[in-house]
């Protein structure tokens, strides 16, 4: 995915928190992905046609962008309970701006907060 969060250089505690949430989308977006294939795979193929080989590729293709759009566009999911958790675990940030914005409304519930 990504390189490791506290590795090379001095990157600020925003940018940190960047790459941590960018990190979790990732890995919601490989959670729906895996949920569609097996949604996919539990429908029986069917029809006069055989599906062929290219269609099956852009089907994955479609399946990938979709869970990756989902992922990028749900504030409420894995990828921001992930974020919460592990955020704790980043160094303070020296000017206090360590939640990205949105942050704090998707955190106390009190809006549906933008995420970046």
């Amino acid at each position: 995915m990504t390189a490791p969060i506290a590795g090379g250089g001095t990157p600020t505690s925003a940018a940190e928190a960047r790459r941590l949430l960018d990190a979790a989308r990732a890995l919601e977006g490989v959670f729906y992905q895996q949920m569609l294939q097996a949604m996919r795979d539990a429908v029986p193929d069917g029809g006069l046609l055989a599906t062929s080989t290219g269609e099956k590729v852009f089907q994955e293709m479609f399946d990938e962008e979709m869970a990756r759009q989902a992922a990028a566009h749900n504030d409420r999911g894995l990828a921001q309970a992930l974020y919460r958790q592990l955020a704790r675990h980043l160094p303070a940030d020296p000017g206090g701006t360590a939640a990205l914005p949105g942050m704090a409304e998707a955190q106390d519930g009190t809006g549906p907060g933008d995420l970046p």
